[in-house]
């Protein structure tokens, strides 16, 4: 046999180098590239803008959150049919109680769910009774409708008892909001509203004598930190706005919620409407207004 060329012989082993590092190619996919290729799949789907992708991606992550948090769907309130987002109102006016603001904005604004606005007579700084101003980020006027109306009490109501503006914008919304609710003395605003007129509500202990005069025709409840009326929830003063929003809370997203908000911020929250403390030994509101 004639030996082949040596040319012939390079041309071998260059095939043979070729195949070899193709075979190791394809072992390398057949190991690594399904994995590979999967992330490179989820990161364009996260990218992509996809509808169905992002919903199952929150879907995902909002069951995940349940279950870390102790939560499960049947744990809320299943006469409860709250959409994704809700609108708070929050009225401003001079003279209002800083705490009966604060106290439910402190709540409602660790809820995901909904967001809030401030909004007085006139956009801009507005003073409480304590004297720090809070601005309202819109006007009566430029105000939508919203889900929940929050009043607060104050010193200031017992002029704005006599504003018109006021009234009317508290009617108006009132008329369109899932929920209704009020702070201390800001239940005698909705009663000269003629909000009240034939419903339950409460009010400031101090000040209960200038709740009946405003409202004659509303069923008035003494003993009581807050009362939920349906779409009305009036509560008694200033700290008690606390516990009644915490209850707006349950109402809306289940009580676990609520308990978990409450653990959250610190506070020692009343859940119980009847437990009033701070009328049970007087027999009776005094008079004298806060």
């Amino acid at each position: 046999m004639s030996p082949r060329p040596l040319t012939s012989s390079l041309a071998i082993v260059f095939a043979c180098f070729v195949g070899l590092q193709a075979a190791a190619v394809h072992s390398m996919l057949s190991c690594t590239g399904p994995s590979a290729r999967h992330e490179e799949d989820l990161a364009h789907d996260s990218d992509s803008g996809d509808p169905l992708s992002a919903a199952q991606t929150q879907d995902e992550k909002t069951m995940n959150e349940s279950t870390s948090s102790g939560a499960t769907p049947s744990s809320a309130d299943p006469s409860s049919t709250a959409p994704p987002t809700l609108r708070v109102g929050v009225v401003l006016f001079p003279g209002f109680e800083a705490l009966d603001v604060y106290g439910p904005v402190e709540m409602w604004g660790n809820v995901p769910e909904l967001t809030i606005t401030t909004m007085a007579e006139a956009a801009g700084p507005v003073p409480s009774s304590q004297g720090p101003s809070t601005v309202a980020e819109v006007s009566f006027a430029e105000a939508p409708q919203f889900d929940i109306l929050m009043v607060p009490g104050g010193f200031g109501t017992r002029r704005e008892m006599e504003n018109g503006v006021l009234l009317e914008f508290l009617r108006r919304q009132h008329g369109g909001a899932r929920l209704t609710t009020s702070v201390c003395t800001g239940s005698v605003l909705l009663a000269a509203a003629g909000i009240l007129d034939g419903r339950r509500a409460t009010s400031n202990k101090l000040y209960f004598h200038e709740a009946r005069k405003m409202g004659d025709g509303v069923h008035w409840i003494e003993r009581a930190r807050w009362v939920d009326d349906g779409d009305l929830i009036t509560s008694s003063g200033v700290t008690a706005g606390m516990d009644m929003a915490l209850h707006v809370v349950a109402k809306l997203y289940g009580r676990p919620r609520a308990e978990q908000l409450a653990t959250w911020v610190e506070y020692e929250w009343n859940d119980d409407p009847d437990r009033d403390p701070f009328v049970a030994d007087r027999g009776g509101a005094p008079s004298g207004a806060p």
